[in-house]
C-alpha cells in the first residue's frame, strides 16, 4: 500500500513537472519553429532562413540591436570596475551603508528606478540618450555586481593581505597581486549577468532613452505594438541563442569562483 502511494506520487509530480516545462518552454519552442519556416501562418512549411535573412537586411532593427550591445557592453565595464574597485577598498574601509543602498537598488522594482533616474535626469538638465542609457544600466549593473564580489572577497584569506602588508607591499600591489587573483573568476561571472541583464532590460530602455536612440526591447514592444512582424521570431531566437550562452557562461564561473572560494 505504501510503494503504491509512493508511485503515484512520484508520478504525479513527474506529470505536474512536464506540465510545467512545457507550460514555460513549448511557446518558445514555437517561436524557433516559425524562425525557420517561411510562413506568416501555423501551417507546415519548407524550411527557410528567410526571416534571418529579413532580420540582417533591417536597418532599424540592426540599428537598435547595435544601441543595446554598446550600452550593455560600456555599462557592464562601468558598473563591474566601480563594484570590483568599491569591494577591494573595504579591505581598507568598511562603509557598510553603501553596501546597503545598492541591495535596496537591486531589489528595487525596476520601474521605480526607471521613473526615479527619469526626473533626475529632467532636474539635472542631462538629455535623454545613449548617455543616460549607460548611466541606468550602470547603476543596475552596481546593485548586481557588488553583492557577488563582496561574497567572493569575504572568502578570502585576510591572513595573507596583512601578510602582504606587513611585508611592505603598497595598497595598489596587494589589489592587483593578492585580491584581484582570487576573485577573477566571480568578477567574470558578475560581468557576464549584468550584460544579459541589461541586453533584456526593457523599463530602463522605455523611460530613458528618449526618441534618439531605440534599443532591441523598445524596438520589439514598438513592432508588436503597431504590426507583428515574423522577422520578430528570428530576432528573439538569435538573442535567445546569445542569452542562453551567456547564462552558460555564467554557470561555468560561478562554479570557478566556488572552487577559487574553495582552495
Amino acid at each position: 500500500m505504501v510503494e503504491n502511494r509512493a508511485i503515484i506520487k512520484n508520478t504525479l509530480t513527474i506529470i505536474i513537472f512536464t506540465l510545467g516545462l512545457c507550460f514555460i518552454y513549448f511557446p518558445i519552442l514555437v517561436m524557433i519553429y516559425h524562425s525557420f519556416f517561411a510562413t506568416e501562418g501555423f501551417g507546415l512549411a519548407t524550411f527557410s532562413l528567410r526571416w534571418y535573412y529579413k532580420m540582417i537586411s533591417s536597418g532599424q532593427m540592426m540599428a537598435a540591436l547595435k544601441n543595446s550591445v554598446i550600452v550593455a557592453t560600456v555599462s557592464t565595464i562601468i558598473s563591474v570596475t566601480m563594484s570590483t574597485l568599491l569591494v577591494c577598498g573595504t579591505v581598507w574601509y568598511h562603509p557598510r551603508f553603501i553596501f546597503t543602498i545598492f541591495q535596496v537598488s537591486a531589489i528595487m522594482p525596476e520601474i521605480i528606478l526607471a521613473i526615479g533616474l527619469l526626473t533626475f535626469f529632467a532636474l539635472a538638465g542631462i538629455p535623454l540618450g545613449m548617455t543616460s542609457l549607460i548611466i541606468g544600466h550602470s547603476i543596475i549593473g552596481l546593485g548586481i555586481a557588488i553583492p557577488i564580489i563582496k561574497n567572493a572577497l569575504s572568502h578570502r584569506d585576510k591572513l595573507l593581505i596583512e601578510a602582504a602588508m606587513d611585508m611592505g607591499a603598497s595598497r595598489p600591489r596587494v589589489v592587483i597581486d593578492i585580491i584581484l587573483p582570487g576573485i577573477k573568476a566571480s568578477i567574470a561571472y558578475a560581468a557576464f549577468l549584468v550584460l544579459t541583464l541589461s541586453l533584456d532590460d526593457f523599463f530602463i530602455a522605455y523611460f530613458c532613452s528618449g526618441s534618439s536612440v531605440l534599443t532591441i526591447s523598445t524596438f520589439v514592444y514598438a513592432q508588436i505594438r503597431a504590426l507583428p512582424d515574423p522577422s520578430l521570431n528570428a530576432l528573439s531566437t538569435t538573442l535567445l541563442f546569445l542569452s542562453s550562452t551567456a547564462v552558460y557562461g555564467t554557470v561555468l564561473l560561478k562554479g570557478l569562483s566556488k572552487k577559487g572560494m574553495n582552495k
